[in-house]
């Protein structure tokens, strides 16, 4: 998931949705 996050393909929105559960994940 957290592939997603240095994706420039991702948009606005998912960033920070991804970056979220990148976070609880840890």
């Amino acid at each position: 998931m957290n592939l997603n996050i240095w994706t420039p393909n991702v948009d606005n929105k998912k960033r920070p949705v991804m970056f979220w559960i990148h976070g609880g994940a840890f």
